[in-house]
């Protein structure tokens, strides 16, 4: 039976929402996106482009930490995080962002 619970964390100044799924900790990464300012159909693209972060993305129902709505939400594991911010090129971010 799979143990599923959500948390947040704060990010910037927005709270995050944290699925907790059998002791593994799974981060919302479309806040995290739009947080940076960065466009989230490519942020998503460039994780299914990617071998190793497309085998890990998962999508799930949960409570939105903003709204406190439950939707299907995109989540990576935390430990593949840095591996997509790593991904960000900021040569490409607006300087006014």
């Amino acid at each position: 039976m799979t143990e599923e619970r959500t948390t947040t964390i704060e990010f910037q100044g927005e709270p995050i929402t944290v699925l907790i799924e059998n002791d593994r900790p799974y981060v919302a990464i479309r806040p995290i996106a739009e947080r940076l300012r960065l466009s989230w159909s490519r942020q998503l693209q460039i994780i299914k482009d990617d071998a190793v972060l497309k085998a890990t993305v998962s999508y799930k129902c949960t409570v939105d930490a903003g709204d406190g709505k439950r939707r299907k939400m995109t989540f990576l594991p935390l430990e593949y995080l840095q591996g997509w911010l790593f991904k960000i090129n900021p040569a490409k971010c607006r300087a006014d962002r």
